[in-house]
């Protein structure tokens, strides 16, 4: 073998040395690209139902062994439970915390369809929700009008009530005070009675004092009179006994 020859086969032996060298590195350069592009893919479409599953289990293990007591029949129904989990519907501020979305993405592969899935959940049952409340106030506010309306009219009959009480209070002053006028006349009159009452009883006082004088003096002219009497009978019997010796002296 010649030096030219042994040349050109070191030549092509570093040639395919380099060659090799390059087609590694292309091969690690391959992996590497298909491993971020399955990383996009996965962040793109999320993991699969099954390892969703695997990943939820590790973290909420009562939840998903109630959640397979009655697993749901289809894949994406039971994808959509699992989100739920991740996602409860009680507590929509987990949604409204990006960072805490993107974290929660990151750590169990979901997809952006994932999340969108879940907040039209959401927003469907707010929507709902909403609905319903607002349902509820108008009737709250059918309720509340028909109340007022009652109100209304309840104060508008009470205001004639009051307006009629106060007529009739007003009427019962009215009475009241003539009753009251009446019972001062007939106190007056009462009193004018009582100094009558009192006029008359001191009357009779002094008339029974004239009669207590009168039946005395009465009884001192009826005792004189008596005596009278009694010295009439004895004058007249002086003057008998004188005509009798007036006539014995007349007739010897």
């Amino acid at each position: 073998m010649s030096i030219l020859s042994r040349i050109l086969a070191f030549a092509n032996i570093i040639v395919a040395i380099v060659l090799i060298y390059f087609a590694a590195q292309v091969y690690v350069a391959r992996l590497a690209w298909q491993k971020a592009l399955r990383q996009l893919e996965e962040r793109r479409d999320g993991i699969s139902t099954s390892q969703l599953l695997l990943r939820v289990r590790q973290d909420f293990p009562e939840q998903v062994e109630a959640l397979e007591k009655e697993k749901p029949q289809s894949e994406a129904a039971l994808r959509i439970a699992l989100l739920k989990i991740l996602f409860p519907p009680d507590k929509p501020d987990l949604l409204a915390d990006s960072n805490r979305t993107e974290s929660l993405k990151d750590r169990y592969g979901l997809s952006y369809d994932d999340v969108r899935s879940v907040v039209e959940d959401q927003i469907g049952r707010l929507r709902n929700e909403l609905a319903i409340e607002e349902q509820t106030l108008l009737h709250r506010r059918r309720e509340l009008e028909s109340l007022r309306a009652q109100a209304e009219t309840a104060i508008r009959e009470a205001e004639q009530r009051w307006k009629s009480l106060q007529q009739q209070v007003k009427a019962e002053l009215d009475q009241h005070e003539k009753i009251r006028q009446l019972i001062h006349q007939r106190r007056l009159q009462i009193a004018f009675w009582l100094a009558r009452l009192c006029e008359a009883y001191a009357t009779r006082e002094v008339a029974a004092a004239k009669l207590s004088d009168m039946q005395a003096e009465h009884e001192r002219l009826r005792r004189l009179g008596h005596d009278l009497e009694k010295t009439c009978l004895q004058l007249q019997e002086q003057i008998t006994q004188l005509e009798r010796k007036l006539q014995s002296r007349s007739n010897p």
